[in-house]
């Protein structure tokens, strides 16, 4: 580019020469070797050329190769911007990567927690009923007492299957007891409880009520907590069985029909 300047300084310089600069009719012919010899000074005169630049380009033109610096500078300023963003974005999404990890963890231990808690609390239930079967069942049954497990064994293994007899063997409570209105038929109460009666504690009550029921033991399918879930409440009503909420009796009605069915 330089000496693209060069040659239309030269131009120029011959023109004015021609055109009356040297004197009224002088003409200053410029070669080719005269070309050259002026490129050779500019060679060997580097300053000259930031002059030649000044005398043949704009002032905008001349502040372009600054500019540019400028402009790239502010580029990389912002690709380190970017860069720094990015990393300190992926520190971020690491750290909430552990904390995700840290929540999940708590959320195990609480469930572990509430599970342990919700086998206290229903332990203590169960302890409550059989202790005191004759508050809450002594209403419609003469003195309700738990069964010997043992002697209830020797009698389902002679009418049962060895499965079903230990599947019923592990309700959570048998009682034994008269209904009130004859006091002549023995009848038993299955029980199954929870601090919240859910539909598992229903499935579990309604099938071991029927074992007995095939062994020829009228059974009433009782499912007893503090509180029970919609769903719960739902099967209690579909499949006819005993609901004891915080010790209020609820559907006993169809559960006491049900009792003979299988």
């Amino acid at each position: 580019m330089l000496r693209f300047f060069a040659r239309a300084l030269c131009t120029c310089a011959a023109y004015n020469y021609r055109t009356g600069l040297g004197g009224a009719n002088a003409t200053m012919p410029f070669s080719v070797s005269d070309f050259d010899e002026f490129l050779r000074l500019l060679d060997e005169h580097p300053e000259w050329r930031e002059q030649l630049r000044r005398r043949l380009l704009a002032e905008e033109f001349l502040r372009l190769p600054a500019q540019t610096q400028e402009v790239l500078e502010s580029q990389r300023r912002l690709e380190a911007a970017v860069a720094a963003l990015a990393e300190a974005q992926q520190r971020t999404e690491e750290r909430l990567s552990l904390v995700e990890a840290r929540l999940d963890r708590v959320e195990e231990r609480l469930s572990r927690v509430e599970t342990r808690v919700g086998d206290l609390v229903g332990d203590n239930l169960e302890r409550r009923y059989r202790e005191r079967a004759g508050a809450y069942f002594g209403r419609t049954f003469r003195r309700p007492t738990p069964v010997d497990l043992s002697d209830l064994r020797e009698l389902l293994e002679q009418r049962l299957p060895t499965p079903a007899v230990d599947d019923v063997l592990i309700a959570d409570l048998i009682l034994r007891g008269r209904l009130a209105t004859d006091g002549t038929e023995e009848n038993y109460l299955l029980l199954e409880v929870s601090a919240v009666v859910d539909e598992r504690d229903v499935e579990r009550a309604v099938r071991r009520a029927s074992l007995l029921r095939r062994a020829g033991l009228p059974t009433l399918a009782i499912v007893a907590g503090e509180d029970a879930t919609a769903v719960a409440r739902e099967a209690v009503t579909e499949q006819r069985v005993a609901l004891l909420l915080d010790g209020s009796p609820q559907n006993w009605e169809a559960a006491l029909a049900a009792r003979r069915e299988e």
